[in-house]
This record gives C-alpha cells, structure tokens and sequence, in this order.
C-alpha cells in the first residue's frame, strides 16, 4: 500500500474484472471514508497507483484514488 492509503484520505479498489470495476470500488472506498460529495458538488479524483496481481492470467486489478486538483 501507499503511504497516502495509509493515511485515509485515498481510496483502494480491487477486481477481477479491470481496471474500470477496481476504479468503481476505489470510489466506493473513498465514498464510505469521506461521504458523497453534496448535491451539485463534483470531486475529482486522481489515478494514485494501480497494478496487477499476475498468475497467469491476471488475478486482480487494483487501483488508488485520491483527490485531485
């Protein structure tokens, strides 16, 4: 894990299914951490880390959230 992961402010999501589903559950992740962002609110979230768990063929796809500019 990231040192950002650590410290509550990102959100970590896994799949088996890609990237676009581990990105889902990151912000699931991030959601349950911090709460939706308010009605006619946006947040933008960067792309901290992802990377594969390969055994041929890959395993599990994850990804690291966290707020953006």
């Amino acid at each position: 894990m990231s040192m950002n992961d650590d410290e509550g402010n990102t959100g970590h999501g896994k799949s088996k299914f890609g990237f676009s589903e581990a990105a889902k559950d990151a912000v699931e992740d991030y959601e349950g951490k911090h709460g939706k962002p308010p009605e006619g609110e946006v947040w933008k979230l960067n792309v901290l880390e992802q990377w594969v768990i390969v055994e041929n063929p890959v395993r599990d796809y994850h990804v690291i959230l966290g707020p953006g500019g």
